[in-house]
């Protein structure tokens, strides 16, 4: 009594914390009692017996804080053999048993308020000797493809499993590609239909409501691993398929299992030859670990006269070996005949399907209308008819290659009346016969197309299968031709055309990245192909009108980024983000985007460099994609934004743009412009069809759109470019002097094409490589050069316009000499530095100086640097001269600029060369210049020199005691000057006042004191 009153006081105090306390128990406070566990069973454990339930499904709100499990005493009391359970745990596991030791057991949960009632009472056993484990470990998947529909799943034997840990009332087994998700814990040998989920590498099959699952041997160890294990399990569907999926479960078992494998489930006769009977062989292979019995092979389905099987594998199969079964045709007509086999097998499946198709054939007339149009690396071959099938349905074509009397043979299917040759060969021409059940018919007269200059590259594939890179023929094409028999294919693949037309940049997915290549692709022969880049996401390459870069859109993050890489490969170089549909601008230098850092993602023109500055905002097209820059350098095609079936075009500059008319209900996946630049390639999708169309394009203004090719149902199209062979401006700098040398290449051109140039919009001007305009103002300008293949402007005579754009700056560099500012110095040298500024920026210098004696006339001109990059040079300076220094700086472009005005300076002579009359000492001492100097101090004591001079500077000592002195110039008198000072100071330099011009005589300078010192320490003289 006295133990329920405390356990009353804990409660009260409990309740009470719960109540006062937020949060107290990390929940709100239980109301009632948890409700009684469920499912209460036993479950097999090595050396044990195990006891497993589910948590209540009443009284939610007051839920478990422990589980405590009972066991009944002999004497038939029950005791609580567990302890508390954590209330996550739903298993207990009681170790304490002897072999063969039996006992009943319930379950219950509690909370503070108190226990629930109790699970249902369960008896588990410990058996007298723990299971037998084996080493067969398997997982199979055995399912019937076909009969009732395609199955996502393969058939599969797997025999490395790998069992894992429970996850919450789960496990998973997994082996190969086969992952089988069962409960966590079964009670034992026996079928159920549980919670059951099967994966087939990307395949998942749901869980289905069908499954079965059927135990045979079982056992778990002490930490709830796996054991023993061995079952099998059934259900369907898994996806579209109809059809049964059965596996086979063992995991450390001694049970064997049975799998089959066959070699294919169906078989394509093709055409026989009416009157003869064909075979096809199935082999069949034992794949499981018990002797495979194939009881019998009946048709289900189709004319037993004509359907049959020879060599039925009836003698049983030992395991990993095989046998061969015959499906035998008889062809007694054309028309095609469809049969199903099935074979009935040991397995758990016990049975499977085949298909077998198969027909007749015999010999027509030759087809009608063959077409042969050629691209730059293959041929399109097209025909219809035979307008004569004597009277069988025609099965098939053959196409004979004709090369220098060798003739090669290309088997077709009725269904095609195209065919492709991937790898062009000059001189070759093509015929074509059918053949249907009799036989083949006679050939068609031998066609030779006409030579190629131009083809649409696109990317295209049957849908849902990689992209091959291909091209359609101008024109006439109606199919994509593959560009090269070794053409490239890929998931994710885009396109852009090298500026001459020969190559083709094209991305490719390789794992989780995307590549980018360049491949030669203008013409027949060998098609070499460079590895330029690799990064995560590579979309909408464009390829620079000077053929050395190439730029795309990346991620960085979510954030789509252009990158610039060489088109020889290296390391790219980023733009910048927030950028996309890049389109190189006709100077090279320069990228159109779409920048979606201003409001309305307008297109901007942004510096093609690392952080690239934006140069210019286009109005007229925010939001708009997929632009392309006109051959001719004039014209913006783009599609506008909220109108994705219509092209806009507007001057490249930016403005109004003007519309194309309405293309069918669809979408415009890209544009691209014909090397002439007045059509437009313009790829575009609805419903599932893609299409081609040319749009006119004349003076800005878009024309009605042609459709050139329509894509097959199941074919499509993910990219386009317009590649023609063209005229290659190469590398210029963006900015250039007045008369700047412009070369491009046109040998990707027909012979006696006929070349002109046109500056700006000047009258076009024979032309030849390099260009070399004159005269050209400072400012932009554009260079077209204009090539018209022989032809004339007709429907065989190609135009090819190819632009640059670029800078003149025909102004030369402002220069300046910066030092030395000093008129006079006493220093052995001097150090001149100078600067200049130039728009596009200095490239180097040139210095020269000339020197004058005291009395002498100017020396020629000294040119200690020329070229130089280097602003600044050490002048060694003689006493007794002066120096005068001019620079001139030289742009990037060639022009040089005029001489700057000369910056002159002397170095003074030394005491010693000037004449002393009577009253001067001559001295030494350090701290003078030269460490001499003459000194008086008598009045009227005369120094003299010859000299030719403008202005002139005394060097002197001054000093509390130092006295006066007046200059004179012959009879001129000049100045006074007095050379006092507090404190001593030598080597002063004391400008004399300057004269309007040279002139040449005597300096003397006189004593004006008498009893003072007068040091004179030397003399500067400048004739500037």
């Amino acid at each position: 009594m006295k133990r329920k009153v405390v356990l009353g006081a804990v409660l009260v105090v409990v309740a009470t914390l719960a109540t006062f306390l937020p949060g107290f128990n990390g929940a709100q406070a239980a109301t009632s009692v948890p409700g009684a566990p469920r499912s209460a069973t036993s479950f097999p454990v090595v050396g044990a017996a195990g006891v497993k339930w589910e948590p209540p499904s009443d009284n939610l709100d007051s839920p478990p804080e422990s589980y405590v499990v009972m066991r009944q005493r002999k004497n038939g009391h029950w005791e609580d053999i567990s302890g508390p359970v954590d209330p996550s745990v739903h298993h207990w596991i009681d170790a304490n048993l002897q072999p063969g030791e039996s006992h009943e057991y319930y379950v219950v949960a509690r909370n503070e308020v108190g226990a629930s009632q109790t699970s249902g009472i369960i008896t588990a056993t410990r058996p007298l000797q723990d299971p037998v484990t084996g080493s067969v470990n398997a997982l199979t998947i055995d399912v019937n493809p076909g009969y009732n529909g395609i199955s996502p799943l393969t058939n599969e034997v797997a025999t490395s499993v790998v069992a894992g840990q429970p996850e919450g009332v789960t496990r998973t087994l997994s082996a190969g590609d086969i992952q089988v998700t069962l409960p966590a814990l079964l009670p034992g040998p026996g079928s159920y239909v549980p919670v059951f989920r099967l994966r087939q590498g990307e395949v998942d099959c749901g869980v289905p409501d069908s499954a079965k699952l059927t135990i045979t041997q079982l056992a778990y160890t002490a930490d709830l691993q796996i054991a023993l294990m061995s079952g099998w399990f059934s259900f369907w569907p898994c996806g579209a398929g109809r059809e049964e999926v059965v596996g086979e479960i063992r995991v450390n078992s001694t049970e064997p299992y049975s799998a089959i494998s066959v070699s294919s489930y169906s078989v394509d006769f093709g055409r026989v030859l009416v009157g003869t009977t064909a075979g096809r062989p199935i082999t069949i292979t034992n794949a499981g670990t018990t002797d495979l019995t194939i009881a019998r092979t009946e048709l289900t389905s189709g004319y037993s006269d004509r359907w049959g099987v020879r060599d039925d594998c009836s003698a049983p199969l030992p395991p990993a070996s095989s046998c061969t079964m015959t499906i035998t045709f008889k062809a007694t007509t054309t028309y095609q005949l469809d049969a199903w086999f099935r074979i009935f097998d040991s397995t758990r499946q016990e049975y499977r399907h085949i298909r077998a198709v198969a027909a007749g054939e015999s010999p027509p007339s030759a087809p009608d209308s063959v077409e042969a149009v050629a691209t730059l690396t293959g041929v399109d071959l097209s025909w219809t008819g035979p307008s004569q099938d004597g009277a069988r349905p025609v099965q098939g074509f053959v196409v004979r290659r004709h090369v220098d009397n060798t003739i090669t043979e290309y088997k077709l299917p009725a269904d095609r009346h195209q065919w492709i040759d991937p790898d062009l060969t000059p001189g070759a021409f093509y015929s074509v016969s059918a053949v249907n059940e009799l036989g083949e018919g006679p050939r068609t007269f031998p066609i030779e197309p006409a030579p190629s200059r131009e083809q649409i590259a696109v990317f295209s594939a049957p849908t849902g299968a990689d992209s091959t890179l291909g091209a359609v023929g101008i024109w006439g094409g109606i199919q994509v031709v593959p560009i090269g028999s070794d053409a490239p294919s890929s998931s994710r693949a885009e396109l852009a055309v090298s500026p001459d037309g020969r190559s083709l940049a094209y991305t490719t997915a390789e794992g989780e990245n995307i590549v980018l290549w360049t491949r030669r692709a203008g013409g027949p022969g060998s098609h070499p192909v460079t590895r330029v880049v690799t990064a995560a996401a590579i979309h909408t390459p464009a390829w620079s009108p000077d053929g050395t870069r190439i730029a795309y859109t990346t991620k960085d993050g979510t954030a789509s980024c252009v990158d610039i890489v060489p088109a020889t490969g290296g390391v790219p170089a980023r733009v910048g983000c927030s950028l996309d549909f890049p389109v190189w601008h006709p100077d090279a230098q320069s990228l159109i985007v779409r920048d979606s850092r201003i409001s309305g993602a307008p297109l901007a023109r942004v510096a093609a460099r690392a952080n690239g500055t934006r140069i210019a905002i286009l109005s007229g097209a925010n939001g708009a994609t997929h632009a392309a820059a006109s051959p001719d350098g004039r014209w913006l095609a783009f599609v506008p934004a909220g109108q994705s079936n219509r092209v806009g075009i507007m001057p490249l500059t930016g403005g109004t743009a003007r519309l194309s008319a309405e293309l069918p209900p669809s979408s415009i996946l890209r544009v691209s412009w014909r090397p002439d630049a007045n059509q437009l390639g313009v790829l575009s999708r609805q419903s599932g069809l893609d299409r081609i169309h040319a749009v006119p394009v004349s003076a800005g203004v878009p024309d009605m759109p042609r459709l050139l090719l329509q894509s097959a149902s199941d074919q499509t199209i993910h990219d386009l470019q317009w590649q023609g062979l063209a005229t290659l401006i190469k590398p210029t700098p963006g900015v250039t002097g007045p008369s700047p040398s412009i070369a491009f290449d046109t040998s990707g051109l027909q012979s006696g094409s006929t070349i002109t140039c046109q500056i700006d919009e000047r009258a076009p001007v024979s032309c030849a490589s390099p260009y070399r305009p004159t005269g050209l103002t400072s400012g932009p300008h554009t260079l077209r050069v204009i090539a018209q293949e022989p032809g004339g402007p007709t429907f065989f005579g190609r135009k090819v316009v190819a632009a640059r754009a670029f800078t003149v700056d025909a102004t030369a560099p402002a220069a300046s000499i910066v030092a030395p500012t000093f008129a006079a110095t006493v220093a052995p040298s001097a150090t001149v530095t100078y600067t200049a500024t130039d728009s596009s920026g200095v490239a180097s210098y040139d210095l020269r100086y000339r020197t004058a004696s005291s009395s002498g006339a100017f020396s020629n001109y000294v040119y200690p640097k020329a070229g130089t990059t280097g602003r600044s040079y050490v002048l060694a300076l003689a006493g007794g001269y002066e120096y005068c220094v001019s620079v001139r700086a030289r742009d990037l472009v060639g022009n040089t600029s005029a001489w700057t005005a000369e910056r002159c300076f002397s170095r003074p002579l030394d005491d010693r060369s000037l004449s002393a009359g009577a009253g001067w000492i001559r001295g030494t001492a350090a701290g003078l210049y030269y460490s001499t100097s003459t000194s008086s101090t008598r009045y009227d004591a005369s120094l003299t020199r010859a000299v030719k001079m403008k202005r002139a500077y005394l060097l002197a000592t001054k000093c509390s005691a130092c006295g006066v002195v007046a200059v004179y110039l012959g009879t001129r008198y000049l100045t006074t000057i007095n050379l006092y000072a507090a404190t001593t100071q030598r080597q002063v330099l004391i400008g004399i006042p300057a004269q309007t011009s040279a002139i040449s005589g005597t300096l003397r300078i006189a004593t004006r004191s008498t009893g003072k010192l007068v040091q004179i320490d030397g003399l500067a003289i400048r004739q500037t």
